[in-house]
C-alpha cells in the first residue's frame, strides 16, 4: 500500500502543471485538542492536497506535531484514490485509502480499506466501509528495548460518516454536524465515534477558511458515554483550479 502514496505524490506533482484543466484544492491546518491519554495539550498541523481529473480524485496529506507527548516530526501521512460513479441515477463514489501513523517512537499504525462515499448532494454526505489496521513496532523500538517483531491485526473494521450542512455546498458560509469513526490521519473502532460542528465561510472565488470543533467520547459500548477528548482545527483551504 506504500506503493499508492508514491504514486499519488507523483500524480500531485504531476498535477501542478495542470491546474487549469482541473480542480485542484490545497487546504493548510492546525489543531489544538486534549484527551485523557494526552498528558496535556497536543498541537499538531497538516497539509492536503487534492486533485480531480476527469472521473478520478487523488488526495494526499501530511500531518506533523508541533507539541505532543508522543512527539514525531511527521505523524501521520495518508493517501486516497476515489472514482465517481453512476449507477441510474445514483452518483456516488468508490474509494480505496492508505494511512500510516506514527505511535511515538516505538510503534507504527498502517491502515488501508475501501469505502463509498456520497457525490453532489446539497445537505447530507455520507461515507461507509472497511479497513484493516496493523500495529507493528518500529525499528527503534526493536533495536532499542527488544520489543517483539509480532504485529496485531484488525480485520474488518466497519467505517462511517454521516454528516448534515444547514446550506448547500455551494453557499458562501456554512455550518455542519458530523458523527463518524474516520478522519484523515485518524481512524477509530466503529464504538469509538467522533462528533463535530463545523463551519465554512467564502472569503474569495480562490479561498475558503474552516474550523471544526471535535468531542471524542469514551465509547458508545460503555453503560455511560463519558467525556474523553476534544479537538479544535481551524484552516484555509485555496481553490488552485481559480488560478
Amino acid at each position: 500500500m506504500r506503493i499508492i502514496f508514491i504514486i499519488s505524490n507523483i500524480s500531485c506533482f504531476f498535477s501542478f502543471t495542470n491546474l487549469v484543466s482541473a480542480q485542484n484544492s490545497l487546504n493548510l491546518s492546525s489543531e489544538f485538542g486534549e484527551t485523557q491519554a494526552s498528558f496535556g495539550n497536543t498541537i499538531k498541523m497538516a497539509v492536503d492536497f487534492q486533485y480531480d481529473l476527469g472521473n478520478f480524485n487523488i488526495k494526499t496529506g501530511l500531518q506533523a506535531d508541533i507539541k505532543d507527548y508522543l512527539y514525531n516530526t511527521l505523524s501521520a501521512y495518508t493517501a486516497q484514490i476515489s472514482h465517481s460513479l453512476k449507477i441510474n441515477r445514483f452518483n456516488f463514489n468508490a474509494n480505496v485509502f492508505y494511512l500510516h501513523s506514527a505511535k511515538g517512537q516505538l510503534f507504527n499504525e498502517y491502515n488501508y480499506g475501501f469505502s463509498f462515499s456520497s457525490l453532489n448532494t446539497a445537505h447530507f454526505d455520507w461515507e461507509f466501509g472497511t479497513h484493516f489496521r496493523i500495529i507493528s513496532p518500529s525499528r527503534y523500538g526493536v533495536n532499542t528495548f527488544q520489543l517483539s517483531r509480532n504485529s496485531v491485526y484488525e480485520n474488518w473494521n466497519f467505517i462511517y460518516v454521516i454528516k448534515y450542512r444547514l446550506k448547500p455546498v455551494q453557499n458562501c458560509w456554512n455550518l455542519s454536524f458530523c458523527m463518524t469513526n474516520r478522519d484523515l490521519f485518524y481512524i477509530n473502532q466503529e464504538t469509538n465515534p467522533y462528533c463535530y460542528l463545523g463551519s465554512t465561510f467564502r472569503i474569495s472565488s480562490r479561498l475558503s477558511s474552516f474550523t471544526e470543533v471535535w468531542y471524542k467520547p469514551a465509547g458508545m459500548s460503555n453503560f455511560r458515554v463519558n467525556y474523553f477528548g476534544y479537538l479544535i482545527r481551524t484552516g484555509i483551504k485555496w481553490n488552485l483550479s481559480k488560478l
